[in-house]
């Protein structure tokens, strides 16, 4: 992580461990059955979009962020008058 004392390091430790969230059934059969560190790694992160659950922040379609910048600068859509 690049500290230059372990307790640093073990600062973000113990906030994980404190933070930490089961893991998805799908997500751990993914990685089942491979040895390879890396290659069960890349199994897993590749099986986190295939669980029906998002973990992010909810993404917004064009049209949302169209809305969005008219709002803040105050303008109605193009067409539509009052």
């Amino acid at each position: 992580m690049g500290h230059k004392r372990i307790d640093e390091t073990m600062l973000y430790v113990h906030v994980a461990e404190a933070h930490m969230r089961e893991l998805p059934p799908a997500i751990a059969e993914a990685g089942q059955g491979i040895a390879n560190p890396d290659q069960r790694v890349i199994a897993m992160l590749g099986a986190r979009g295939k669980n029906g659950k998002r973990s992010g922040p909810a993404r917004r379609n064009r049209n949302d962020v169209g809305r969005l910048s008219r709002a803040r600068r105050g303008l109605e859509p193009h067409g539509v008058t009052h």
